[in-house]
């Protein structure tokens, strides 16, 4: 794959999984529609020769810059074949025109790749720091783009022409936020001490109440382990590995998966979605189906990723484009197991058994049906229905924290929330 660019700019960062060959030539091992490659653009440095000079004045000065990218490939017939797009992007000087076109989505991936390079190359405490720092600059500048030293003529063109207003603005910096939240959240960035299951400190609590009152006397002792544990964990965060299951392969994984995988599938991993799969929120979209008279599956509203919006009583299905995960709460109705997994207990769920039996419905009853049809649903929209398998996680088990982790929107202590950032 080749990549050109108008005279007087050139190529300045990379980000993809490729080689190398020359400052516009990357060579790929194989290629297909779910890969993705990025690159940033900068103005050239002012040349020597009077003529270049000249040339790239010229190119800072217009309009528009040209990108070309060809890629040559040989298909699954083993034919030859040449593809080209060619784009013009415009130029602007004006901030508001710039804040205007800003696309979130877009946005958040560029700088996910710059903080993986960063990661790679120096510590992920340095390439969390620049996540942090270049999301507030950027939604300080959209903020102001509004106010001096901008005229109120350029303000209004600008307005005409993108077509929205200051509420378009305000989602941009949600979007970004919240993107940018996820991206802190996840595992590539994950730091340790950041996930938990909020509905069981109370029994965690009663446990160490009970523990300390029979273990009075060994009160220093504990003191000293818990030193200790803490002196791991710092050094584990320094290394990189064990924290809260995720070693650094897994790491690496997510690493290479993030380096190349295309806009939807990093925004869908970034920010997942929660719905409630009791008969109540299923209910709630069936009615709305009714009242639009759609004969299509409308999935469940979509709950925001918190665990302030989960309870004991509930099961709530979770997916980030990569998993799906089914969490059933410890009081969960009976019924509601019997028509999902046909058996009447929490107890007697063999999670493995019970995703089987949901993602195929067969328990034959309505509420069974409904529950293996938005799971269909969501595998299909994903465009990979055999990878992104169901896993049934019971309350109390110990993957517990695989679910927890998901809940982008929780408060962490290291990290703001989405309504303190926007």
């Amino acid at each position: 794959m080749r990549i050109r660019v108008t005279r007087g700019w050139r190529v300045a960062q990379r980000h993809g999984r490729f080689y190398l060959r020359g400052s516009d030539l990357f060579v790929l091992p194989s290629v297909n529609e779910d890969q993705s490659f990025s690159i940033s653009l900068e103005p050239e440095e002012a040349a020597a020769e009077p003529a270049a000079a000249a040339a790239a004045a010229a190119a800072a000065a217009a309009a528009v810059v040209t990108l070309q990218a060809a890629l040559l490939y040989t298909n699954s017939d083993g034919e030859r074949r040449i593809r080209v797009h060619t784009f013009c992007i415009p130029l602007t000087q004006n901030m508001q025109e710039i804040a205007a076109s800003v696309d979130p989505e877009v946005t958040a991936a560029l700088m996910l790749q710059h903080a993986l390079d960063l990661a790679i190359r120096s510590k992920i405490a340095d390439s969390r720091s620049y996540l942090q720092s270049l999301c507030v600059q950027q939604m300080s500048a959209l903020q102001q783009q509004g106010g001096p030293p901008y005229a109120a003529a350029a303000a209004a063109a600008a307005a005409a022409a993108a077509g929205g207003s200051s509420s378009s603005n305000a989602q941009q910096l949600q979007r970004l936020a919240f993107l940018v939240m996820g991206a802190l959240k996840s595992a590539a960035f994950r730091g340790p001490k950041e996930v938990k299951a909020p509905n069981r400190e109370q029994q965690q609590q009663q446990q160490q109440q009970q523990l300390q009152q029979q273990q009075q006397r060994q009160q220093r002792h504990q003191q000293q382990q818990q030193q200790q544990q803490q002196q791991q964990q710092q050094q584990q965060q320094q290394q990189g590995v064990s924290i809260f299951g995720l070693s650094s392969d897994m790491r690496a994984f997510v690493f290479q998966r993030l380096s190349s995988v295309c806009l939807q599938q990093l925004v869908a991993y970034l920010s997942p979605r929660m719905f409630d799969m009791t008969a109540a929120g299923l209910e709630a979209a069936d009615q709305q189906q009714q009242q639009q008279q759609q004969q299509l599956l409308l999935l469940p509203p979509a709950l925001p990723p918190s665990s302030q919006y989960m309870s004991q009583d509930g099961a709530y299905l979770l997916e980030n484009g990569e998993q799906l995960l089914l969490w059933v709460g410890r009081s969960i109705s009976s019924e509601w197991l019997t028509s999902v997994f046909g058996v009447h207990s929490l107890d007697l769920l063999h999670p493995e058994a019970a995703a089987a039996a949901a993602a195929a419905g067969s328990s034959n009853d309505s509420l069974g049906l409904r529950v293996a049809a938005v799971i269909r649903e969501l595998q299909a929209q994903r465009r990979q229905p055999d990878f992104m398998n169901l896993t049934v996680i019971r309350q109390g088990d110990p993957n517990e924290q695989m679910f927890f982790s998901m809940l982008v929107e929780d408060r962490v202590p290291s990290l703001p929330t989405q309504t303190s950032r926007a």
